[in-house]
Parts: structure tokens; C-alpha cells; sequence
């Protein structure tokens, strides 16, 4: 069946689909430089990394496929789910502003397990996270704290000086100090 498509998303998404349908073993349609792999047991979080050393985010489109298309960080900060997995692919927003992609897949699957690609459109920048599912013995249970591995973890936090005047005179107050 043939659609015809006139307006610029639909376009886009053509584009899209052609442009990563034709992945190689690497989940990605190019070779990538960096490859990642990254552990967790069933029904665990994982954290697919992706990051990007670029200038300017706002020139940049970046997608995130596997078999078939995923999630889309276009260059307008607009984020398009072609398949959220059942609603268990989380992303963040607001880290792309700095060049982090990263995805977090919840309630992991035997299906979940393979390539992901996380490459930025129309350049050869890519990076490749394969997802493995944790073996575990039979009868025996996963270890506390071992469920995911984390690659990178950035936490930013920014307070102005006088709230910390403010604060050790409380915490002085209260001689907690």
C-alpha cells in the first residue's frame, strides 16, 4: 500500500524510516566509534548512554532506534516516540540541552536485549548500546544493587551564596553546626 504524504512530518518520518532501516549487526545504518554494553536483570531499569560532545544542540537532530525506530530529539526540542516499549522508554528532556541523549528502558525484557543506536542525523556520529539480559542461576535470585549499570552520572546542583549565608545561620541557630 502507497501513502502520499504532503505535509513536512510526514516527510520527516520517510526520511527517518529510510535513513535507519537499514541497520547493520551494530543496530546503526553507519559503523559507530564508541560502543557501550550495559547489564541489567529482568524486570530491572537500564540506562542506555548517550552523549555528544557538540557546540550548538539546536542544529542537531539525534534518533534512537533498534530493530526499528524508537524515540526522535529534534533539532526544534521536540521529542517524538515512534515505539515508547509499552510506555517502559523514559527520556530526558532537558539533559539534551547539553548534549545528553540518554534513554532509560523500565521493566526489562528478554525481548529488550540486543543493539540500540543512538546517532545524530545525517552525520557519521554514533553510539552503540548493547542491552544484555543478567544470568542468573536457576532457583537462585539477583543480588541487591546490581540491576543497572549506570555509565555516567551527572548531578548539577546550583544554589546562590546567600541562601547559604542563610542556612548555616539556621543550622548555627539550632546548633546543628
Amino acid at each position: 500500500m502507497t501513502h502520499l504524504c504532503y505535509s513536512s512530518k510526514c516527510i520527516f518520518s520517510i526520511f527517518f524510516k529510510s535513513y535507519l532501516g537499514s541497520s547493520g549487526q551494530n543496530g546503526c545504518a553507519i559503523p559507530c566509534k564508541k560502543n557501550v554494553t550495559v547489564t541489567g536483570s529482568l524486570n530491572s531499569a537500564v540506562l542506555l548512554p548517550c552523549t555528544f560532545m557538540v557546540g550548538d544542540t539546536d542544529q542537531i537532530t539525534v534518533a534512537w532506534s533498534q530493530d526499528s525506530d524508537l524515540v526522535i530529539f529534534d533539532k526544534m526540542k521536540y521529542i517524538r516516540f515512534s515505539n515508547n516499549k509499552e510506555g517502559r522508554l523514559k527520556v530526558f528532556p532537558y539533559m539534551s540541552n547539553i548534549g545528553n541523549f540518554s534513554v532509560q528502558l523500565d521493566n526489562l525484557q528478554h525481548f529488550d536485549q540486543g543493539s540500540y543506536c543512538c546517532q545524530i542525523l545525517n552525520e557519521s556520529n554514533c553510539i552503540t548500546v548493547k542491552v544484555n539480559l543478567q544470568k542468573h542461576e536457576s532457583g537462585s535470585r539477583p543480588q541487591q544493587g546490581n540491576e543497572t549499570l549506570i555509565s555516567q552520572l551527572s548531578l548539577f546542583c546550583m544554589f546562590p551564596s546567600a541562601f547559604f549565608q542563610d542556612f548555616f545561620k539556621i543550622m548555627s541557630l539550632v546548633g546543628l553546626k
